[in-house]
């Protein structure tokens, strides 16, 4: 009994070895008429068995082809299968190489589609500042026509700014440059906040409730404010802002717009 179980377990063993498995299951793939008469036919056995050895056991069946096909299976197949592999990990990067081809003509296609809506923007506001210019001019003619009469109600301001630190004073030589730069201050948007920032250093006020962090941001780098600690506002006109503010305050007509 134990010798049977040996011989069961030894048996059961090489079945499992690859290469005898593979050699036994193409063994029965090839040779299954043999295995269905042998089994199921109702001959006597001895007859069976001189039948399947007249009709279907040779050489090439019972050993040559079943050798090959496991040499194939162990030895063969295993290098089909990297060569898959190999041939599908790369498809599946010329798969992400064309896919990111694409992404990257999508975004110079959409970047290429920004920059003409940036060009177009930059007519229209071209247009637009030159229309603005025209009425600036306006303006300013008619502030300069009366400015005289101006002089006397912009005193206090001009006395505050003096008691604020406010005023300033340039040189001729540098008095030309700010006019120009004070010219063109005057004509962007920038400007209409310059009368509550002005008045409110004046009266050591605080703008910030009302006033833009883009717009305070873009005065800092317009070099028109800078941040004080000795403010209630924080900030403080610059020589530059300073004398914007005299020029401003002396040509603001209160009539039309500040009062």
């Amino acid at each position: 009994m134990n010798l049977l179980k040996t011989l069961f377990e030894e048996s059961k063993n090489r079945v499992k070895n690859p290469i005898i498995g593979t050699f036994i299951l193409s063994w029965i793939v090839l040779n299954w008429k043999a295995i269905s008469v042998f089994f199921l036919s109702d001959i006597e056995i001895i007859s069976r068995v001189k039948y399947i050895d007249e009709n279907y056991l040779d050489t090439e069946t019972s050993l040559v082809i079943p050798l090959i096909l496991t040499f194939i299976y162990i030895v063969v197949l295993p290098y089909l299968i990297l060569i898959f592999n190999w041939l599908l990990k790369k498809a599946n990067q010329k798969r992400k190489e064309n896919h990111i081809i694409e992404k990257l003509e999508e975004y110079e296609s959409k970047h290429k589609i920004a920059r003409e809506e940036v060009k177009l923007q930059e007519i229209k506001t071209d247009f637009k500042e030159k229309k603005e210019l025209n009425l600036k001019i306006k303006t300013l003619q008619a502030k300069l026509d009366s400015k005289d009469e101006q002089i006397g109600e912009l005193s206090d301001l001009l006395e505050l700014s003096k008691i604020n630190g406010i005023e300033s004073k340039v040189s001729s030589e540098e008095e030309n440059n700010l006019n120009m730069d004070y010219d063109l201050f005057m004509m962007g948007d920038l400007s209409k906040f310059f009368y509550d920032i002005g008045k409110a250093i004046s009266e050591n006020g605080d703008f910030r409730n009302y006033i833009d962090t883009i717009v305070i941001e873009k005065y800092k780098y317009n070099d028109i404010l800078v941040e004080s600690a000795h403010s209630n506002s924080g900030y403080e006109l610059t020589s530059k802002g300073k004398y914007f503010w005299k020029k401003f305050v002396l040509t603001l007509d209160l009539d039309e717009n500040y009062k």
